[in-house]
């Protein structure tokens, strides 16, 4: 880890009882910038934290007979657009990849035809929503689709074949994940990496890079980003609890780093991975199961430009995970319970903001997803 270069202590002071003590929020520099580092508790101000309570507005259930009649079987991803009609990505469709509903969970089409042909897809990855309802979505076929809001093809643009999923920002710049051979014939290892890249896909700044073994690897390494308010956010689980923001030309604006309790996965759950794999000691041998979990999941932000991170930690409830928030300087202010699906998937949306509304796919005790709409009300 790299030495932060300056240290800036901001005083904060809080009224506690009748007393009035002072809390150090740590600031620095680093590669040009600012790193906020952050303690397991939030940072309070007039002696309190800011609290955010969830209300019940809708939820999408995959077992209901109205959403199995539209098709619509499993939760892969999801959009929201500004009218609050949701987007849900499904692989498991008979015809169609998207499935559109309107805000009140009402199913309204199905559109993104499978196939090999033009207008169509053989397996599309990490849906972004672009302002006035676009969707862009990356088929493996090397190709960006986006749809307007009646699912009609808007475009269809070919990729450079190194990319796996290219997702187009508001100034057309491109957001592009690959995976990198290793560097010489010694090196076992191999990379994935996140770049910005210009609309002729020309590299404008490396966004960041994962070194992986070439072993087997039960859970998917976390090495993901959210695009959100002219941000490009990124973790990476090599550097810990850290999040990279950038603008979306390619500058690295500020670190989020945050002290945390390592999720150790148990003995019973690492029994249970292994009796999944085939008795070859050609397959069981390099594979690697992790003593400790990452300790972010997954990471969002709102329009108020607050960052979200879904943590590994179990929550108040079964099927929970604990979400960090912090406000849009990178202070850590709140934490709350979410039901929020785990996932071994490497490219899952399983949680949004969206005026003032949060969305999360979990899954119910008999397997069945889904995908819950909650109100946030800030106190």
């Amino acid at each position: 880890m790299k030495k932060i270069s300056v240290i800036v202590s901001i005083q904060i002071f809080l009224i506690l009882g009748c007393g009035r003590q002072h809390e150090q929020v740590e600031k620095g520099f680093e590669d040009g910038a600012e790193v906020v580092i952050n303690h397991k508790d939030p940072y309070q101000s007039d002696g309190q934290s800011p609290s955010l309570k969830l209300e019940d507005v809708m939820t999408l259930d995959t077992e209901d007979p109205e959403v199995v009649a539209a098709g619509l079987v499993t939760i892969n991803a999801f959009q929201v657009d500004s009218e609050g009609n949701i987007y849900v990505l499904s692989h498991r469709g008979e015809n169609h990849f998207f499935y559109k509903f309107n805000p009140e969970g009402k199913f309204v089409k199905s559109f993104g035809a499978k196939g090999q042909g033009p207008g169509e897809m053989e397996y599309p990855l990490r849906p972004h929503m672009l302002t006035q309802g676009r969707l862009a979505v990356t088929d493996v076929l090397k190709k960006i689709m986006v749809f307007g809001t009646e699912g009609n093809v808007l475009s269809e643009t070919r990729i450079d074949p190194v990319f796996i999923i290219v997702n187009p920002l508001e100034n057309g710049n491109l957001v592009a994940f690959w995976k990198a051979g290793a560097d010489d014939w010694n090196d076992k290892h191999f990379k994935e990496k996140v770049g910005l890249f210009s609309p002729d896909e020309e590299e404008i700044q490396s966004l960041d890079v994962l070194r992986i073994a070439q072993k087997i690897y039960f859970l998917d390494p976390v090495f993901s980003w959210h695009l959100g308010e002219n941000k490009i956010y990124h973790i990476n689980e090599q550097r810990g609890y850290e999040i990279l923001v950038y603008d979306d030309e390619g500058a690295l604006v500020r670190k989020i780093r945050k002290q945390y309790n390592p999720v150790s996965l148990s003995a019973d759950v690492k029994v249970a991975l292994m009796e999944g794999l085939p008795d070859k000691p050609q397959l069981r041998d390099p594979a690697i199961i992790p003593d400790v979990l990452p300790p972010i999941h997954a990471i969002f932000s709102d329009e108020e430009g607050r960052v979200y991170a879904v943590t590994f930690e179990r929550g108040k409830r079964e099927g929970e995970f604990w979400c960090d928030i912090f406000n849009r300087e990178g202070l850590f202010i709140a934490r709350i319970s979410l039901p929020v699906q785990f996932s071994r998937d490497a490219f899952p949306i399983y949680v949004l903001t969206k005026n003032q509304l949060l969305y999360c796919v979990g899954q119910k005790e008999n397997g069945y997803q889904q995908l819950k709409v909650f109100r946030m009300n800030w106190d």
